[in-house]
């Protein structure tokens, strides 16, 4: 028996040899072939960046040679093969007990996009929010685990981190080259879990203010191209490839399921605030919001809420614009000044004060008047003569009701920029410091227009504190009578607290 063992034993070995050289040999071979592959992507990715890069009209011959439709498809083709690789499939996982004991359970599905070859990944906030851990699928069927490094529910901002190797990061356009309303863009993600897919359209609207989640800061980008469930959190491009925004809701006033087909809107959060959440992520593992230190509001309230807010509660009439050579401008009447009587009877709207004047024997008027303005410490009560002349005394002097929107009475004024009126400044914080002035419309923040609460809070939150802001704002100057286009710096300050 030991004569046979010694005589099988070399063979055995042989045979063992023999299978680890054979292991060795496929996954020597296996990590080739992978590399082989991240070559080829990359070649590819590369190639198609440049003829997207060179891509110009082509010379239209007899026989369609060189069409605009095959120009155009071979252009679509280059684009997807430019931006697949830096597209995930993101898929977010929950323990979920059972009878037969706990098992995993995919509780989100969504789409990301790589962000630099670190391996950070960008995707929505409401994508992995409530997950115990994260998956991430790549282009190339490679699932890697994933680990949250923060997010920002407020602009529904994520960051995740995966192993780094093989990554192609997404080419992100120029903050110099702002998108316009009418240019091509193409959507990249998994709608309903199907991956990798695209489709295409059109910027359909900036600065878009939906209200998908209460407190959410909000300033979308709109777009025709397809965008459902499962898109989320996947990149938006321009025609070139380059990252524009992310895809995050769709708009409805009906409810989306996988067997439904509704019309709807697509919004995508612009890339500036990503980049601003990402990076202060990346480099702080949370997000740190600036702030001006300002009460505003909307154009489309009432002009009645604005005055109630610096204090004035009863009736009245606002003045609007007084003509240069009228009476009451010499006797001290201004721009803003509420009426709240005419000798002594009661104003309650424009019509009672034309029939109180039309009542009137004499040709003087005691206007009791309510003020607060910037040379004032309180709001004052004060009383002026109005020497009426003429047949018709209010030529020359505008009012308005307190039920008037806001927008109506700015407009009247001569100002034809929509924004979000200043009501109040807080002593000491940046705004107040830097010059800001209850009244003042702003109506831009570096460029980008605002005509909303939101889209200002939006804009100013996804800037660092520290960093300053330049806000175009339209400023009306009582003592000429007209309004003018003012450009503020402003040092943003830091908050804590959502605001």
């Amino acid at each position: 028996m030991k004569s046979s063992a010694r005589t099988y034993l070399p063979g055995v070995l042989a045979i063992l040899f023999s299978l680890a050289v054979i292991c060795a040999l496929l996954v020597a071979g296996t990590a080739f072939l992978k590399e082989q592959r991240q070559r080829e992507t990359r070649l590819a990715v590369e190639q198609a960046g440049l003829r997207l890069a060179a891509a110009r009209p082509l010379q239209i011959d007899g026989e369609g040679a060189g069409s605009v439709l095959e120009e155009w498809s071979r252009a679509t083709r280059d684009l997807a093969d430019f931006v697949r690789p830096s597209v995930v499939h993101v898929n977010g996982i929950q323990t979920v007990r059972t009878r037969v004991g706990a098992r995993p359970f995919s509780m989100t599905t969504g789409s990301g996009w790589i962000w630099d070859s670190a391996g950070h990944i960008i995707t929505n906030h409401h994508v992995v929010d409530g997950t115990e851990r994260v998956e991430v699928q790549l282009y190339d069927g490679q699932i890697r685990k994933a680990l949250v490094v923060g997010s920002d529910p407020s602009t529904d901002v994520a960051v995740l981190r995966i192993e780094s190797g093989g990554l192609i990061p997404a080419t992100r356009r120029s903050p110099g080259e702002p998108v316009e309303q009418g240019e091509l863009c193409f959507a990249f993600g998994s709608p309903f879990d199907l991956r990798f897919s695209m489709s295409t359209g059109i910027v359909s609207g900036l600065g878009r203010a939906v209200s998908l989640q209460p407190g959410g800061y909000e300033n979308f980008i709109q777009v025709d191209a397809s965008i459902n469930p499962g898109n989320s959190g996947g990149p938006l491009t321009d025609h070139l490839g380059r990252v524009i925004g992310m895809n995050t809701a769709i708009a409805t006033s009906e409810p989306v399921s996988p067997d439904q087909h509704v019309n709807s809107i697509g919004l995508a959060i612009p890339l500036d605030m990503i980049e601003s959440v990402a990076e202060q992520v990346i480099q702080h593992g949370e997000v740190r919001k600036g702030f001006l230190g300002v009460e505003v509001m909307n154009q489309e309230e009432y002009i009645g809420t604005w005055f109630l807010r610096k204090g004035f509660s009863g009736r009245g009439v606002v003045v609007g614009l007084i003509r240069p050579d009228h009476p009451t401008r010499a006797s001290g009447l201004r721009t803003g000044d509420i009426i709240t009587r005419c000798d002594g009877n009661p104003v309650s709207g424009p019509d009672v004060l034309d029939s109180l004047i039309l009542d009137d024997e004499d040709s003087t008027s005691m206007l009791r008047i309510w003020r607060n303005d910037l040379d004032l410490s309180a709001p004052a009560w004060l009383d002026i003569e109005w020497e009426r002349e003429g047949n018709a005394p209010r030529d020359g002097l505008a009012i308005h009701s307190l039920n008037d929107k806001l927008a109506e009475f700015h407009r009247a004024l001569g100002c034809r920029q929509r924004g979000v009126i200043v009501s109040f400044t807080q002593p000491d914080m940046p705004a107040d410091l830097a010059g800001l002035q209850p009244g003042d419309l702003v109506t831009r923040v570096n460029t980008d227009p605002v005509a909303s609460v939101r889209q200002l809070q939006s804009r100013i939150s996804s800037i660092e504190p520290g960093e300053s802001v330049l806000l175009e704002l339209w400023r009306f100057d009582p003592s000429v009578g007209a309004g003018a286009l003012v450009r503020i710096e402003v040092p943003l300050g830091q908050i804590d607290l959502e605001y």
